[in-house]
């Protein structure tokens, strides 16, 4: 078809002790919204990173604009019209927004940059995505959101034909996501093909002209998105029927485990925070972008400095002034930024009992390796954690079960209060339903439950009550019965609740 612009053809890919992608036909074509779905572990980023030259395939061979690009490096597909906005910012974070933006095609006059410029020219193209960020600002300042629209501007400095977007809105909330997908009309009326990777399937069907299911590592088949709908979809991707709902089971309600009074944080201003959470309770935090929500969780486990406030666990004050603190006071957090979180050149097995290492010590200290085992096979069962073994190195999983492997961690520490941020995020479907069902375990087991979140939907079924915030303040507290996804949306952009 002479409309092709992309195409992989009979791509094998083997890392150690996983076959990632078997023999993987792949096209699309000029001007279309291209989906690429399947559950964490599929193949979809080895797939991506053989198109994109960041990896070479074992077997097959891949053409952009029918040449073939096998044996070029990543700067010449760039240079050919392939980008890529990665599930992972890859930006500079000491540099300025600007400077990542145009890294690598500054302006210059002689030898100096020409900085006026510069700045000019990432402000026209941080634009078209938002006009909430600064250029001139640090990237280390911004909020993971934030970043990631900052890796969609520079992506866009390319001008590409071809952009591959891997789970682009994954950290973004729902007004954000809105502005990005305006954007992405905009860029498919100019000519660009768009291969869009989301566990989201609302925006696939939202979004996409043709959708090609990958498990396993390999293709199940490429359809059209007008001839499938969510169920087969789903059933495509994992093999069999799955019943998703987001639904708390109903819990006791008992003596309260946290409360915080009026926390402030100086990070993005966040100011008079106050909520209390209970054993078998799951509170939600919600907001759109840089509201403030990670800044709390932040604060909550001695990560950010409080600029005031009180922290109670148990009706006891307690200082927070370091994670061990908060370790020691019985919470756990699963962190919105998982590589921040995991020790990549360790091993799955290690990463999971490191926060509790006195389940797994012999006398003297040493480390039982049976033990180790044990619990590590018990969580990679019950999370379906895809690795060969719990001695595969962390840095080999997808980023789906990399995520898997951090929740995997604190639940098996045991906690009084966990703390989840954004914790489906680039998660597929089947594990979102399996993440969901071990909250639900937690909370009937006497835990308390602080769960912050950008979808809308998934706190309203899962949370018992919310705490809504807006630009680091708290617009409302909400018991989730009484409220619905109109009037959180509406709070979380700073309107006013009816009377």
């Amino acid at each position: 078809m002479d409309d092709i612009v992309l195409e992989a053809k009979k791509i094998c890919k083997t890392f150690p002790g996983v076959k990632a992608l078997k023999g993987v036909d792949f096209f699309m074509k000029k001007g279309e919204v291209h989906a690429l779905v399947g559950e964490n572990g599929a193949g979809k980023t080895t797939l991506v990173k053989i198109l994109t030259r960041e990896l070479t395939e074992d077997e097959g061979e891949v053409f952009l604009h029918k040449e073939n690009i096998s044996d070029m490096s990543i700067r010449q597909v760039q240079d050919l019209g392939l980008a890529i906005v990665s599930q992972v910012p890859n930006l500079v974070p000491m540099f300025s927004v600007g400077q990542n933006i145009m890294l690598g095609r500054e302006p210059v006059r002689g030898i100096k940059v020409k900085w006026a410029s510069l700045y000019d020219e990432s402000e026209k193209l941080l634009s078209k995505i938002t006009d909430r960020i600064d250029v001139k600002s640090k990237v280390s300042e911004l909020s993971s959101a934030e970043r990631q629209l900052v890796s969609i501007a520079k992506a866009l400095s390319l001008e590409p034909s071809i952009l591959i977007l891997d789970e682009p809105t994954a950290p973004l909330g729902d007004q954000e996501t809105q502005e990005f997908f305006n954007v992405l009309g905009k860029l498919k009326n100019e000519g660009i093909s768009i291969l869009y990777i989301s566990h989201r399937l609302q925006e696939i069907f939202n979004l996409a002209e043709q959708v090609t299911v990958l498990r396993d590592g390999e293709r199940i088949g490429t359809y059209q998105i007008s001839e499938v709908n969510e169920e087969e979809l789903v059933r495509l991707m994992i093999g069999q029927s799955l019943q998703a709902e987001i639904a708390k089971e109903k819990t006791t309600i008992g003596k309260e485990r946290l409360r915080v009074e009026m926390l402030n944080v100086e990070k993005r201003n966040v100011r008079n925070i106050s909520f209390a959470v209970r054993a078998g309770e799951i509170l939600g935090i919600v907001g759109t972008m840089g509201a403030g929500k990670t800044e709390i969780i932040s604060a909550m486990f001695g990560l950010e400095p409080a600029a005031g406030g009180k922290v109670f666990v148990d009706e006891k004050e307690i200082d927070l002034n370091e994670p061990k603190d908060a370790i020691r006071a019985g919470f756990a957090l699963v962190p919105e930024e998982r590589r921040e979180s995991l020790v990549m050149d360790s091993a799955v097995a290690h990463n999971i009992t490191i926060a509790d290492l006195k389940r797994i010590c012999k006398t003297l200290g040493w480390i039982s390796q049976k033990k180790e085992k044990q619990i590590a096979e018990d969580f990679k069962n019950k999370l379906s954690i895809a690795t060969p073994s719990v001695y595969q190195i962390a840095q080999f999983l997808s980023g789906g079960n990399q995520q898997k492997t951090v929740i995997a961690r604190w639940l098996n520490a045991d906690a009084k209060v966990y703390f989840f941020d954004e914790p489906t995020k680039g998660v597929d479907v089947g594990a979102k339903h399996e993440i969901y069902l071990l909250i639900g375990n937690l909370v009937e087991n006497g835990a308390a439950v602080v769960y912050a979140t950008n979808e809308i939907d998934e706190a309203l079924g899962l949370c018992d009550r919310l705490v809504v915030l807006h630009r680091g303040q708290q617009a409302a507290e909400l018991e989730t019965k009484k409220t619905n996804r109109n009037e959180l949306l509406l709070l979380m952009l700073g309107g006013k609740r009816n009377a």
